[in-house]
């Protein structure tokens, strides 16, 4: 039966729930998606924090060794190049970042930062 009221038929009213499921239909998969991946952070944080405290601790043996080239480039009168002692202090603030738990949403994820 057709309405009189509604200028549509019930085809035509298909045909626009269709395409407006169709336009929706991406936005709402990436909306899905980005939420999935940013779940994962918290979902995954002791493993996270794990691969962190061992990339610190190798980035701790490359400083060292840095370390020991600037100050015998410094013994021998050479000058340092600004992006190395650059690299230092990014290094030195990565390793003193802070990784143990904090309680978040209170205390309903205690693994998140």
């Amino acid at each position: 039966m057709m309405n009189m009221n509604y200028p549509f038929t019930e085809s035509a009213e298909n045909k626009m729930t269709s395409f407006l499921t169709d336009l929706a239909k991406p936005f709402v998969e990436k909306l899905i998606n980005g939420a999935i991946a940013e779940l994962s952070y918290i979902c995954c944080f002791t493993c996270i924090v794990k691969d962190f405290q061992e990339e610190q601790s190798r980035l701790e043996v490359e400083r060292e060794t840095l370390e020991r080239h600037i100050e015998e480039a410094t013994r021998r009168g050479e000058n340092v190049q600004p992006d190395a002692l650059a690299w230092k202090d990014e290094v030195d603030q990565l390793i003193q970042e802070d990784t143990k738990k904090k309680k978040c949403f209170f205390e309903f994820c205690p693994d998140c930062l």
